[in-house]
């Protein structure tokens, strides 16, 4: 059973963080707010908000303990914006780099993709679209591919001190070798011509509304949940 609190009534340290980041947001001082937990995340404290007064729900990601060392919450942030500014996520209305406190509009209707869901061709190539325009707009000032983040993270174990087995030299060759074919496979990819087929929803003529993709993409979540 999900239960709501008013600011004020927190019996948890959970419940007294998410109320210590509710009164940081400058836009919600002297305002009533209501709080309730979401489930889902691996290492954050995620919240649904409601502001007396205010017609929208906001989506509150209170960062766990330790996640500073897997995720760069200032990228993250810059990435969410831009897709904000695509159309294709949701409003940040506050963010602090200090801790990576973030908070943004609720989407209502909408959920989270399981991996059942991706059994959906229709699911899996909107997502893929959704992907193709986010990857084609402003670069981040980090950027980084799978292969720097296993290397930083074998580093960050080093560091810490823990057991490696004794082939991680061979397992650590193979990255390497995903990097090389990575690079060539791009290299083919740049001297083709890129199929319009290819880019369903920023190509020509055939440009899609810019919501179109997550509509239908929640439309068919919606009526796999009536199933």
């Amino acid at each position: 059973m999900t239960v709501r609190r008013q600011v004020g009534e927190a019996t948890t340290i959970h419940e007294r963080n998410v109320e210590s980041a509710i009164g940081r947001v400058p836009q919600w001082r002297g305002s009533e707010a209501a709080y309730a937990p979401l489930v889902g995340g691996l290492m954050n404290q995620n919240w649904l908000v409601e502001i007396a007064g205010d017609p929208r729900r906001y989506f509150i990601k209170v960062p766990g303990e330790g996640s500073e060392m897997f995720i760069d919450r200032v990228a993250a942030n810059e990435a969410a914006r831009n897709a904000h500014a695509m159309g294709i996520a949701p409003e940040v209305i506050f963010f602090d780099a200090q801790d990576g406190l973030e908070v943004s509009e609720f989407l209502e209707g909408y959920r989270a993709c399981t991996n059942g869901d991706f059994g959906d061709s229709t699911i899996q190539s909107d997502v893929l679209g959704l992907y193709r325009r986010l990857h084609a707009g402003p670069k981040l000032s980090l950027t980084k591919t799978i292969f720097d983040m296993i290397e930083e993270h074998v580093e960050q174990g080093r560091g810490l001190g823990s057991h490696f087995p004794h082939d991680m030299s061979w397992i650590m060759h193979r990255p390497g070798e995903g990097r090389i074919h990575g690079i060539r496979a791009r290299s083919r990819t740049l001297l083709q011509r890129p199929d319009a087929r290819e880019f369903p929803y920023c190509r020509g003529a055939g440009r899609r509304p810019q919501a179109d993709a997550a509509d239908r993409l929640r439309v068919r979540l919606q009526q796999r949940a009536q199933l």
